[in-house]
């Protein structure tokens, strides 16, 4: 009699290995493919899972965090949220986060697709991606703010601080004139330097970030908070429709005009982007929405095809076969250019990168 392996989805031989994990020394259990990024305070590697009897699971990804540089906590909450029935549509499931010794071992999915910055390098820059992809970023953004807390608890926002075109993943990107840009998933990675929100803090204990996708308060000049990645998200906004990063401490505004970005996506960059915190979008699911109306005013109009003009009989013979008049078409109205917000000083950037590089050598 024929014998059927049996078959399993990805969610339960997820479980099944986490299951499996909790209940053996786990030092030993995993083969390093190759390493993808290493640092001072943490390695990224690609393994897979070697089961006693010679076959193997993966591939994931596992990150050993020097637990003395105090982050990684994000990983620790997220983990135990999706072992409490959290799922989570816009963030990597974790199959095992444990602490040994002077390490934090974090081990997750890896997830199939091409960095926000590759899909730019690949499909090139245009406002289409304000249309669809950079939404569902800010709606990916805003899961991780909604926290990690489980039922009864009060939930704190989760701070990324470090979004960028490298953590961001993109599944199944195509890009048509007539679709416009398509995908199938989009998923945030990199939690190491995430914090969670605390009321009455003053300034992050631990100061990292990415320039030009750090804002002020994120090198000491206080708490960072939802705010602190809307900032990010402003210059993400900038990247997608450029494929290059802003220039630090030059106006926001002119460097959006000097490459042509339509005025009402300019208003959301520049917005966004506002030195003081409460001068920005104040979540980013109002950056989405904004950004998305903002491509609406953007695109261009199309007039209306002319009405058939009659030609009197009496006219026929004077009038060539197929002429119409130019002067009767239709045009389209000229659309009003209007800012959201004054421009910032460029004295102000030069100060601001003063600053930046005093707090970075201190």
């Amino acid at each position: 009699m024929d014998t059927q392996t049996p078959t399993y989805s990805d969610d339960e031989l997820t479980a099944a290995l986490v299951e499996h994990l909790a209940s053996l020394d786990r030092d030993d259990s995993y083969r390093v493919e190759r390493v993808l990024k290493r640092s001072s305070v943490e390695t990224t590697e690609l393994v897979y899972f070697e089961g006693t009897g010679g076959g193997s699971l993966g591939p994931f990804v596992r990150k050993r965090i020097d637990a003395s540089a105090q982050i990684g906590g994000a990983y620790e909450r997220l983990f135990a949220a999706q072992r409490a029935g959290r799922r989570f549509e816009h963030l990597p499931r974790i199959v095992d986060c444990r602490r040994v010794g002077d390490e934090l071992n974090v081990v997750m999915e890896y997830i199939e697709g091409e960095t926000l910055g590759a899909l730019v390098d690949r499909l090139g820059a245009t406002p289409d991606y304000a249309r669809e992809l950079y939404p569902a970023l800010c709606d990916a953004v805003g899961e991780l703010h909604a926290g990690f807390a489980m039922a009864g608890e009060t939930s704190a926002p989760v701070i990324h601080r470090d979004l960028k075109p490298s953590n961001i993943i993109v599944t199944g990107a195509n890009y048509t004139p007539d679709d416009g840009l398509t995908f199938s998933s989009l998923v945030i990675i990199d939690l190491g330097i995430a914090r969670v929100w605390r009321d009455g803090a003053d300034a992050d204990t631990v100061k990292f970030g990415t320039r030009p996708y750090a804002p002020p308060e994120q090198y000491g000049f206080g708490q960072t908070s939802v705010r602190s990645d809307v900032y990010a998200l402003g210059v993400l906004l900038f990247f997608c429709l450029t494929g290059v990063d802003p220039k630090p401490g030059l106006d926001m505004r002119e460097q959006c005009e000097a490459r042509g970005i339509p005025t009402p996506l300019t208003d959301a960059v520049c917005m966004s982007m506002a030195l003081d915190p409460a001068k920005r979008f104040a979540s980013a699911e109002a950056l989405g929405r904004a950004t998305r109306a903002a491509y609406d005013l953007s695109r261009p109009v199309r007039p209306p095809a002319p009405a058939p003009v009659r030609t009197p009989a009496s006219e026929t013979a004077l009038t060539p076969q197929g002429l119409q008049n130019p002067a009767g078409l239709p045009r389209p109205a000229a659309s009003a250019a209007c800012g959201l917000l004054s421009r910032v000083p460029e004295s102000l950037g030069r100060i601001w990168n003063t600053l930046v590089c005093f707090s970075l050598l201190v």
